[in-house]
């Protein structure tokens, strides 16, 4: 049987290590993506932006994977 291969759509250390305490099998990849606010009005409707562009570029990439995007801002 074959599993779907997980990827960490971040370069956050944080998020690495909590993947970690999880003792999943993962590999994280840096999505290339511009961070910068668009016209949001509060954090969390950019962390949410982000977070969804940071996992769909690198699920573009990988498509039979399961990826994982997240993000935080200080507002």
């Amino acid at each position: 049987m074959n599993t779907a291969k997980i990827i960490l759509a971040s370069s956050s250390q944080t998020r690495k290590e909590l993947m970690n305490r999880l003792r999943l099998d993962y590999v994280a990849i840096v999505p290339d993506i511009d961070e910068s606010p668009q016209g949001e009005n509060h954090a969390d409707d950019l962390a949410k932006r982000l977070a969804f562009e940071k996992a769909r570029h690198v699920a573009e990439q990988h498509p039979d994977a399961i990826v994982i995007g997240s993000d935080q801002v200080a507002w």
